[in-house]
């Protein structure tokens, strides 16, 4: 931490390193030598020297690397009367310091003083903006009290006041420190070579020295990738190519990816430091051209022009260029909602500092990493227990999907066609799970690994088993609302290995291609499909509403609210119906291997000692829902929730996107219409009871919809 440390005498002999700005008077200088002072780690902020008279000047130093704008004053300087300069610091993103140094030539009686002065608090004064204003004001309180009096009661105005209160001249007190805040001291220090003593002042104001978190991360340069390709590509596969068990296989293949990877990308301890990815090598150039022409006009004022138009056209230069900048951040974007919405979380600043999670457990405040790890876990794995629970199995039904003769084939895949599947579908950023293995650097490894990609994959469909260390899902508790410190008030985000995605999506292709030529899943189900979006099911659920008014109806619509759907999916039923959907033999076999065995642990991150550390959970295994965070979880729910609308009347209509379910119902009697929801309200529960999903009632509404003229 630094503090505000100001200094102000007529001159200055030695500097401390505990000082930030030196504030000097009567400098007798003209304005090229002001700038000829040497004062070791210091640059000058701001100055004014006499153009006629001899003597006075003001000049004011800063320690270098400080956040330090000149404020032009010049305007308001006169000889002898007012001679005034000044800066405005930044010791921080939300501080703001004004700070300045003003001379009085002695026995001057004259308004132009005061009416200048006010023309300087007018233009630099805010009231949320630490003042201070120091310097040889050649007036004392006692001798010339009524000059005093007039210039106090001005600052006072501006809610600023003297904060010297000892002689700084023999026995007289003409150097002042006005000020708009409490300062936490100052000295009167004697000196050798000047009749005024000189004015230590600490303010108290906190300038925050930017510490950069560190975390243990891998870094992943553009040679580092290059030899790391190069050795999986010479590195002998022929163990692999004769398994024929594909836990065996797999584990041989990613024991290698995994040596090389740790080998060429171990994790090292990196700083994270706030970049601009906006800056350009013209900006910086022009940049350093605007601080030369800037040294040059407060030498030389005919540069002035020059500087000012320099200045228009790097600020014109740094709005296109972010421009540019977040356009294609946005265009080049998977998903360009998400980016736009990071947009402008970086526009407007609004960046989530880092915090140690905290929770109260059993009354007891756990901060410890491991332990509150270890209770996320066990919490996100007995929560949808606990909802299955609260199900009733009352006049459950047993009502099957209808039985589809055709059957799914898990087709071989030559190398060229997986590889083409793969480069469309895997995403080029730096996602991991829990293996830590990048998806950008997957992708890149598809160039070298095609053969010995393409004799995994199916091997496995061949022998209908997913591997089975590709079973661990990575999860980070997110907060979600209500109080930080409540397990209930946060969301599981799970993050599966790279790996675990090419085997599914080689299996989505199969079994997705066979679903659209059978016509499987409703077309009223517009969650997780090519082609369909929020915005096709808000049209066909306006479209729905509107033909019922117009046919003279009054229609009503409920919708239903499922707690932890995803997590609540019994494997059994899905796996039952999936086979009356047409997936059977060794897909069944590979979906079933897929589901049955999956584990999850909890990562928690905590600052200490400005370092990320992360802390994980033991392993827990899984028995219950579709894995989140995967590529199939969403198609398999979608299955699981698809003959939903076979056991409602027909005389309804259904519009979901994926576990949202939307009812329609119309009548022109409002009393049958009570009658209709009722009776599908208590079948909609009685479908989802039977299939292990409860329905929230306080959060599952229904609405009357009327024309304008029959409301």
């Amino acid at each position: 931490m630094q503090k505000v440390d100001l200094i102000t005498s007529e001159y200055i002999f030695n500097v401390t390193n505990n000082l930030n700005f030196l504030c000097l008077t009567e400098t007798h200088t003209k304005t090229d030598s002001m700038l000829s002072f040497n004062f070791p780690g210091f640059k000058l902020g701001a100055s004014y020297s006499r153009v006629t008279r001899k003597g006075g000047g003001v000049g004011l130093w800063f320690r270098s690397g400080l956040n330090v704008i000149e404020l032009d004053l010049r305007k308001y300087c006169s000889e002898q009367i007012i001679e005034i300069c000044g800066v405005l610091w930044k010791p921080t993103r939300d501080t703001n310091i004004i700070i300045l140094v003003c001379y009085r030539s002695p026995g001057v009686t004259n308004t132009l003083f005061y009416s200048n002065m006010e023309l300087v608090l007018e233009s630099t004064f805010q009231p949320n903006v630490s003042f201070l204003l120091c310097g040889d004001f050649n007036l004392d309180p006692n001798r010339d009290s009524r000059e005093y009096r007039l210039l106090t009661q001005l600052l006072s105005t501006y809610n600023i006041s003297n904060i010297i209160s000892r002689p700084t001249r023999l026995n007289r007190s003409i150097d002042h420190i006005f000020s708009n805040f409490t300062a936490s001291g100052f000295d009167i220090l004697d000196n050798i070579i000047s009749d005024h003593r000189t004015v230590l002042l600490n303010s108290g104001i906190a300038c925050e020295k930017k510490q950069h978190v560190a975390k243990f991360n891998r870094n992943f340069n553009s040679d580092s990738v290059a030899k790391f390709l190069n050795d999986l590509e010479q590195n002998n596969w022929d163990y692999l190519f004769v398994q024929t068990d594909i836990n065996t296989a797999f584990k041989h293949f990613y024991d290698i990816y995994n040596h090389y990877f740790n080998l060429h990308f171990p994790k090292i301890k990196i700083y994270f430091k706030e970049k601009k990815k906006w800056i350009t090598g013209e900006i910086i150039q022009s940049s350093i051209n605007l601080k030369n022409l800037h040294s040059l006009k407060t030498t030389y004022p005919e540069f002035n022009n020059i500087y000012k138009d320099a200045k228009k056209n790097h600020n014109h230069l740094i709005r296109e260029s972010k421009m540019i900048y977040y356009q294609n951040l946005i265009i080049n974007s998977d998903n360009v909602i998400k980016s736009a919405w990071q947009v402008i979380k970086d526009i407007s600043n609004k960046k989530r500092e880092f915090k140690n999670l905290v929770i109260n457990y059993n009354g007891q405040t756990v901060d410890d990493p491991q332990t509150t790890a270890d209770l996320f876990n066990e919490y996100f794995k007995e929560a949808p227990k606990n909802v299955v629970q609260q199900i009733s199995t009352t006049n459950s039904i047993n009502l099957l999907p209808k039985f589809q003769d055709k059957s799914v084939f898990l087709l071989p895949f030559v190398e060229h066609e997986l590889l083409t599947l793969l480069n469309n579908k895997l995403k080029n950023n730096f996602s991991s799970g829990p293996d830590d293995i990048p998806s950008f650097l997957i992708k890149l490894s598809l160039s070298v690994l095609g053969s010995q990609l393409t004799f995994l994959i199916n091997l496995s469909f061949q022998t209908g088993c997913f591997p089975n260390c590709l079973k661990v899902g990575n999860i980070s508790p997110i907060h979600k609302k209500d109080d930080p410190t409540n397990i209930a008030n946060y969301r599981p985000i799970t993050l599966t290995s790279g790996f675990s995605k090419i085997f599914e999506y080689a299996y989505l292709n199969r079994i997705e291609s066979f679903l659209n030529v059978c016509k499987t899943l409703s077309d009223n189900q517009h969650g997780f499909r090519s082609n369909h979006s929020t915005m096709t099911a808000v049209n066909s659920f306006y479209n729905k509403i509107i033909c019922h008014l117009e046919n003279g109806e009054c229609p009503a619509g409920i919708f239903c609210d499922l707690s932890r759907a995803f997590d609540c999916v019994s494997h059994n039923t899905l796996l039952l119906k999936a086979e009356r959907y047409g997936i059977r033999g060794n897909a069944l076999d590979w979906l079933q291997s897929f589901l049955i065995g999956r584990q999850q642990f909890v990562s928690i991150n905590k600052l200490y000692n400005n370092t990320i550390y992360t802390s994980k959970s033991n392993y827990l295994d899984i028995d219950l829902g579709v894995p989140q965070g995967s590529v199939l979880g969403p198609v398999l729910f979608l299955l699981y929730i698809n003959d939903l609308e076979m056991y409602l009347n027909n005389e309804l209509s259904c519009t979901l996107y994926a576990d949202d379910t939307s009812i329609i119902l119309s009548d022109k009697d409002s009393s049958l219409l009570t009658t209709k929801c009722n009776l599908n309200l208590n079948k909609l529960v009685e479908w989802f009871n039977s299939n292990s999903l409860y329905l929230n009632k306080s959060k599952t509404h229904n609405i009357r919809f009327h024309n304008y003229q029959n409301t």
